[in-house]
C-alpha cells in the first residue's frame, strides 16, 4: 500500500530511495506512521472531492485503499504478518462517513460530467461547422483539379485511344486463329464463365452498396453533419433514357470482343456539371451494347445557386422574359407577323436587340437593288456580295414569317440537354431543323444555333425556356452540294469538287464544314499552279479535299487561333486578327456561316495550298534527290508519277543509287525499257501509312508486279524493322499528293520467276538436287526462303557423302528440306549485336531441324557454320540466300570435336 500523507499527497518512492535509509529511519518513520493512523474523515472527504472535481474520479479505488490501508492500525513497515491480521481484526472504519463521501463525489461527478457533456457539444458544434467549411472548400479546389486533369487526360486517352484501337485490331486477328482451338479444348467455358461472371457481378454490386462508401456520400460528413447531395433534394426532376448500341454512347468506353465466346460486362459512371447530374450504366452482353442514362436537374422554374440547392426563382411569362432579357425588337416582329400564338410552352432562340437592328438593315439594303437587273438575293450575310454584280446568283431565302418561327421549338429544351450536332426541329412551314454545336472552350462550353451564338441560356419562363443568340437564324434549305451548283460565282469550285467525286459528298447526310474559293480566287493563280490545282495529279484533289472538314466550325468560336483538321487528316489554323476578320491559313473569310442541312460553308478569297501539300516531285526536290529525279527524268516518267493520286512510293535513297556499278547504270540507260520497269516496281498503286503494313502482305504495283512487306520484331527493339523486298525502310509515313514517301537503302529489281527457276540461274548443283528429290514443284508454289548452297560447297564434301545424297532420294529430299525455310527471312532481318549481347535467330527448317542465323561482329551473317555470301535474291514466292557451306541433317554430319555456343561476345 502506498503511505498517504496528511496533505493527501500520495508518494511512490524508488528503491534506490528505499536503499539509502538505514535501518533506524525506517522503524523511525513506521512509527510516525503508526501514531498517526487515524485520519480525519472530513478532511479527507474534502479532499476527495476536490481531487475528483480535477481528475474526474480518475484514482477512485487507489485512493480509497490507500485510505484503509492507512486507518488499519499495525500495518507498519516493521509489523510481521501475524500483528498485521491481529490488528486488521480490531479495526473498525467508519463506513456511513465512506457512504456521505461517496455521495458528495457522485453529485460532484455528474454535475463535473454534465459541464463536460456541454463542452463537448459546443465543441462538436463547432468543429462540425469549421470542418464543414473546410470540406466544401476542398471539395471545390478538388472539382477544379479534376477539371483541368480532365482537359488533359482527354487529349492523352484520344492519343492512346488510337493505339489501342490498333492494339485490339491485332488482338482480334489473333482471337480469331485461336478461337476454333479454344472451342474444342474447353467446349461451353465461355458460357458457364459468363453465368459466372453474372452472378459475381451481382453479389459484387450488392456488397458494395451496403458499403459506406459503395455509393456518393459526403466524404467530409465524418468532420461535422452529413450533407445530402443537391440532386437527392427536393424541387430535382430525373430524365431517363436508355440508348442502343446504334445511339450516341459514352465516348470514353470502347468494348471489343474477340470470336464467339459469350461475354457480359457493364460499367457505371457518373459527372456531375454545373447544372446538373448525370449517370449511365452501360451493359455489354453477347455484344449487344446498352446504356441506361438518368440525368438528374433543376425542375422548371427552379434554378441551383453555386453549390446549394435547386432555388425557385421569379419567372415570368414569355413575353415579359423575353423583353428583360433585351428581346424586344424580337418580341416586335413576332407580334407584327401574328405569330403570338406560337408562344406556348416552347424553347425560344432570340436574338437580342442589336441583331435584329442588323438583320433590318440587311433586308434595306437588298431592297434598294432594281428588278429590272433580274437577280435574286439573299438576306442573308453567308453568299450575299456586298456589291451589285449580275454574275451573281444566290438561291432565294424563305419568307420573314417562315424566319421568325424559324426560331421556335416545341417543348422545354435547356442547354445540357443539347448534343453536338443535334438537330432540333423548328416550328416555321418547313419545320426546318436547327443545329445545335457544342464547343468544350474554357471556362465554360459554347453552344451554337445554326452558328449564332448563345450568350445568355436557360432563362425559364411560366410557358417556356428563353436561350439569347448574338444573331437571327436563318433556317437551312439545301445541301452544301445544291447552294454550291446554284450559285454561279463558284463554277470553278464545283467542277474541281465534281472531276475528284467530292460533290457526292457533300450532297449527303452529314456534317461539314467548307471553304469555298470564289472563281475570281482561281482567277488569281498562276498558270502552273492553276494546272497543278485544276489538273488530273494527285495535288488536285488533295489541295480540294484541304477546303473541307469533317465536323461543323462557325466563325463566332474563334477568338484567337483555332487548330482543326481537314478530311486528309492535316491540321489548319483558323484565326481572327486585330480587325475582327476571321482567317484560315492566312486567307481572310469574305463571308461566313451560310448554314446548309448537311453543314456550314465559309467564302475565301483565295485557294487554300497548304506547304504540306506537295508532288512526289517536289517532295524529292526537297530532299534533294537528284539521282532518283534524274533516273525519273530520262525515262519520261515525272509527269506519270506525279499525275498518280493514290499510290506508295518506296523511294531508293541517294546512297543506294549510288551504289549501283557505272556499267550496270549505262546499260539501264541504254535500255530505258528496263530502266523503267525498274523505277516502277518501286511504286504499290495503293496509299499505304506504315502503320498500315503487315507482316507478308503483298503490294500491287504500277508495273503490274507484287512489292512483299516484311515486319521484324526482336528483342529489345521497340520498333519492327520494315522491310520491302528484303529492302530496311529507313525513313517513312512522308506525306504527298494522293499517298506516301517511304525511304528505302536499296534498289529493287522486279524479280524473274519463282524460287526454283531463280536457282537454275546461280545454283546448278542444289537444282539438280531438287529435281532428283522431286521437290520442284513444291518449291514453285510455297513462300520459302532457301539458303541454296553454291556450286563450290559441293566440292567440300567428303566423297561417299557426296555420292549418297545423289544417289539416294530419301538422302536428297533430307539434305533440300534442311535448307528451306517456310517464312520469309531477309538478311535485314537478322538483329546486329547489341552491346555486348550476341543475339540470334533461331529458325525450323523443313525438315524439322533447328538452324541458328547469326550476324558477327565484322557484320558477317552466318547460318549455323555457313556463312551468307550473297542476300536477298528476289523470287515470286521467295527468298534466296547463297551459303557457302551444306547444311548437311544431324545423320550426315560427322563429329568434328565440340562447338560451344558464345552468350558474351569479347
Amino acid at each position: 500500500c502506498l503511505t498517504v500523507g496528511p496533505t493527501w499527497r500520495l508518494t511512490a518512492p524508488s528503491d534506490s530511495s528505499i536503499i539509502q535509509l538505514s535501518s533506524e529511519q525506517r522503524q523511525s518513520a513506521n512509527k510516525h506512521a503508526v501514531q498517526n493512523s487515524t485520519p480525519n474523515w472530513e478532511e479527507v472527504s474534502l479532499n476527495f472531492a476536490s481531487i475528483m472535481k480535477t481528475l474526474y474520479g480518475l484514482g477512485f479505488l487507489t485512493l480509497l485503499l490507500s485510505g484503509v490501508c492507512e486507518g488499519a492500525p499495525g500495518w507498519g513497515g516493521d509489523n510481521t504478518y501475524e500483528d498485521m491480521m491481529k490488528a486488521f481484526g480490531t479495526f473498525k472504519p467508519p463506513f456511513k462517513k465512506i457512504d456521505s463521501m461517496i455521495g458528495d463525489f457522485g453529485d460532484s461527478f455528474d454535475q463535473n460530467l454534465g459541464v463536460m457533456g456541454t463542452q463537448f457539444g459546443q465543441l462538436g458544434d463547432s468543429l462540425g461547422d469549421h470542418f464543414e467549411n473546410i470540406g466544401s472548400q476542398m471539395e471545390q479546389q478538388f472539382e477544379n483539379i479534376g477539371s483541368q486533369m480532365g482537359r488533359h487526360m482527354s487529349n492523352v486517352g484520344s492519343n492512346l485511344g488510337q493505339h489501342m484501337n490498333s492494339a485490339g485490331s491485332n488482338i482480334d486477328r489473333f482471337g480469331n486463329q485461336i478461337q476454333s482451338s479454344f472451342q474444342h479444348e474447353f467446349g461451353n467455358f465461355g458460357n458457364n464463365m459468363d453465368v459466372f461472371g453474372t452472378n459475381l457481378l451481382g453479389h459484387f454490386d450488392d456488397q458494395i452498396g451496403n458499403l459506406p462508401f459503395g455509393s456518393n456520400v459526403d466524404v467530409f460528413g465524418m468532420f461535422g453533419r452529413s450533407r445530402t447531395p443537391w440532386w437527392k433534394k427536393e424541387n430535382v426532376c430525373v430524365k431517363r433514357e436508355v440508348l442502343e448500341e446504334e445511339d450516341d454512347q459514352p465516348k470514353n468506353i470502347n468494348i471489343v470482343s474477340s470470336g464467339s465466346a459469350n461475354f457480359h460486362m457493364q460499367v457505371n459512371q457518373c459527372v456531375e456539371g454545373e447544372d446538373y447530374y448525370e449517370c449511365s450504366n452501360t451493359v455489354a452482353d453477347d455484344g449487344n451494347v446498352k446504356t441506361m442514362k438518368a440525368t438528374y436537374s433543376c425542375c422548371h422554374g427552379f434554378k441551383k445557386i453555386g453549390k446549394g440547392s435547386c432555388i425557385q426563382v421569379d419567372i415570368k411569362s414569355l413575353d415579359e422574359t423575353i423583353e428583360d432579357l433585351g428581346g424586344k425588337e424580337f418580341l416586335s416582329l413576332v407580334v407584327e407577323n401574328e405569330l403570338e400564338s406560337l408562344l406556348s410552352n416552347v424553347t425560344l432562340f432570340v436574338p437580342d436587340d442589336d441583331a435584329v437592328e442588323d438583320f433590318k438593315k440587311d433586308m434595306e439594303e437588298l431592297s434598294t437593288f432594281t428588278q429590272a437587273e433580274n437577280i435574286v438575293y439573299s438576306i442573308d450575310d453567308g453568299l450575299v456580295y456586298k456589291r451589285k454584280k449580275r454574275s451573281i446568283m444566290i438561291v432565294e431565302q424563305p419568307e420573314l414569317q417562315d424566319i421568325i418561327a424559324g426560331h421556335i421549338v416545341q417543348g422545354f429544351i435547356n442547354t445540357k440537354e443539347m448534343s453536338n450536332e443535334e438537330l432540333l426541329t423548328s416550328d416555321n412551314s418547313a419545320n426546318d431543323q436547327i443545329r445545335m454545336t457544342i464547343y468544350q472552350t474554357h471556362p465554360e462550353k459554347t453552344v451554337m444555333a445554326n452558328c449564332a451564338k448563345v450568350t445568355s441560356k436557360d432563362n425559364h419562363a411560366v410557358n417556356g425556356v428563353v436561350h439569347m443568340v448574338n444573331k437571327v437564324i436563318l433556317p437551312a434549305k439545301n445541301t452544301i452540294s445544291d447552294i454550291l451548283a446554284t450559285d454561279l460565282q463558284f463554277k470553278t469550285f464545283m467542277s474541281a469538287l465534281e472531276a475528284n467525286s467530292l460533290s457526292e459528298l457533300l450532297a449527303k447526310e452529314g456534317h461539314f464544314t467548307v471553304f469555298a474559293p470564289t472563281d475570281e480566287a482561281f482567277e488569281k493563280l498562276d498558270e502552273l499552279t492553276k494546272e497543278k490545282v485544276l489538273g488530273n495529279g494527285g495535288c488536285a484533289k488533295d489541295i480540294i479535299q484541304s477546303h473541307i472538314l469533317e465536323n461543323v466550325v462557325c466563325s463566332g468560336i474563334v477568338e484567337n487561333k483555332v487548330k482543326i483538321s481537314n478530311i486528309l487528316g492535316r491540321d489548319m489554323v483558323m484565326s481572327q486578327d486585330e480587325d475582327g476578320n476571321i482567317n484560315v491559313e492566312g486567307i481572310k473569310l469574305m463571308m461566313k456561316d451560310k448554314m446548309a442541312t448537311n453543314g456550314v460553308i465559309h467564302v475565301i478569297e483565295d485557294v487554300i495550298i497548304q506547304e504540306s501539300v506537295m508532288s512526289v516531285i517536289d517532295h524529292l526536290k526537297k530532299k534533294n534527290s537528284n539521282k532518283l529525279l534524274d533516273l525519273l527524268n530520262k525515262t519520261g516518267l515525272t509527269k506519270t508519277v506525279e499525275n498518280l493520286s493514290n499510290l506508295t512510293f518506296f523511294a531508293p535513297s541517294e546512297k543506294a543509287i549510288s551504289e549501283i556499278p557505272k556499267e550496270l547504270m549505262d546499260e539501264l540507260v541504254k535500255d530505258g525499257k528496263k530502266l523503267e520497269e525498274i523505277l516502277l516496281h518501286h511504286i504499290a498503286v495503293d496509299n499505304k501509312g506504315f502503320c498500315q503494313l503487315s507482316n507478308n502482305q503483298h503490294l500491287d504495283t504500277v508495273g503490274g508486279q507484287k512489292l512483299r512487306i516484311n515486319l521484324h520484331k526482336h528483342f529489345g527493339h521497340m520498333h519492327a524493322l520494315g522491310t520491302v523486298q528484303c529492302a530496311r525502310v529507313i525513313e517513312n509515313d512522308e506525306n504527298v499528293c494522293g499517298g506516301k514517301v517511304h525511304t528505302i537503302d536499296r534498289v529493287l529489281t522486279p524479280p524473274s520467276g519463282n524460287v526454283f527457276e531463280t536457282l537454275k540461274k546461280d545454283h546448278s548443283q542444289f537444282s539438280k538436287l531438287i529435281e532428283f528429290a522431286g521437290l520442284g514443284n513444291e518449291m514453285s508454289g510455297n513462300l520459302n526462303t532457301v539458303l541454296a548452297p553454291l556450286d563450290s560447297a559441293f566440292d567440300k564434301l567428303d566423297d561417299d557423302i557426296k555420292s549418297k545424297i545423289f544417289e539416294e532420294k530419301e538422302v536428297a529430299e533430307s539434305v533440300v528440306r534442311n535448307h528451306i525455310v517456310d517464312d520469309a527471312l531477309c538478311c535485314a532481318g537478322v538483329p546486329r549485336i547489341s552491346g555486348f549481347f550476341q543475339q540470334s535467330l533461331r529458325k525450323n527448317t523443313n525438315l524439322g531441324e533447328t538452324i541458328s542465323i547469326r550476324r558477327s561482329n565484322g557484320g558477317h551473317i552466318f547460318a549455323n557454320q555457313a556463312a551468307i555470301v550473297r542476300c536477298d535474291l528476289a523470287a515470286t514466292n521467295g527468298i534466296v540466300h547463297s551459303v557457302d557451306t551444306l547444311l548437311l541433317p544431324r545423320g550426315l554430319v560427322r563429329t568434328r570435336g565440340t562447338n560451344k555456343k558464345k552468350f558474351w561476345m569479347f
